[in-house]
């Protein structure tokens, strides 16, 4: 654990009582992230489908619907199901700018990396298109890897791969329709890819489109593998391993 992380830590400890957080979930003061709102969090635990990141079995690497689509990413790793207080939590902080957020919630990332014991050395947090970007002020994803670069002494790089299709908005996009949109929307830097094991981070995995792209334009790069994890997934109830 490297002294940046600890100062950070420090920092945003002396934030919190100069300025008293709420509660993203319910509104409760001096928490980012309450008890209780924790306690109601659906973590997951089971193994998931390297194509979309919904839940399978121990014995399986893809969903059935997904056995003939090309998996680029070796591992999907998600640390709970979006909904309830994670959805809230990370809705406020892309459109609130509540960016101590990604403080707690890189903590929880921090702990699930360490329990899947992936070898990384390299870690990108997905990026945004410029028009996005700009708009937004920040990228939510760089936030929350920053701390994990910081805590485990791995590099990030923010300019390894860029986004050069601007993609807009997927939320009202079908699974079919968010992989088309995706098609070319990543451009991977060989000087920073080549033999490397990379860590892609981003806060929500929907369908697994954006994180397969984005791993397809790092292997084409030279990289040797690619990771990926998030906050949250949105998990499909009619999955079958």
């Amino acid at each position: 654990m490297r002294l940046t992380y600890k100062l950070n830590r420090l920092l945003w400890i002396a934030l919190d009582w100069i300025y008293p957080p709420v509660c993203a979930g319910c509104g409760k003061q001096n928490s980012r992230l309450c008890q209780e709102c924790l306690d109601q969090i659906n973590k997951i635990t089971a193994k998931q489908c390297v194509v979309c990141g919904n839940l399978i079995s121990d014995t399986h690497t893809h969903r059935h619907q997904c056995k003939k689509d090309t998996a680029y990413l070796s591992s999907i790793s998600s640390w709970a199901e979006y909904h309830g207080p994670t959805r809230l939590a990370i809705l406020s902080l892309k459109y609130k700018q509540n960016i101590g957020l990604a403080d707690t919630l890189s903590e929880f990332l921090i702990s699930l990396v360490s329990r899947k014991q992936m070898q990384i050395d390299l870690i990108i947090p997905i990026p945004l298109g410029r028009v996005r970007q700009k708009s937004r002020g920040f990228n939510q994803s760089a936030l929350l890897a920053s701390p994990l670069s910081q805590y485990f002494d791995i590099p990030m790089s923010n300019n390894a791969v860029q986004r050069i299709k601007e993609t807009g908005s997927q939320v009202d996009l079908t699974a079919l329709e968010r992989n088309i949109n995706m098609e070319g929307a990543f451009l991977g830097n060989s000087a920073k890819l080549r033999g490397r094991n990379v860590l892609l981070v981003d806060d929500i995995i929907t369908t697994g489109a954006t994180m397969n792209h984005c791993a397809k334009a790092i292997l084409e790069s030279g990289a040797r593998c690619v990771h990926a994890i998030s906050v949250a997934k949105t998990i499909r109830t009619d999955t079958h391993p």
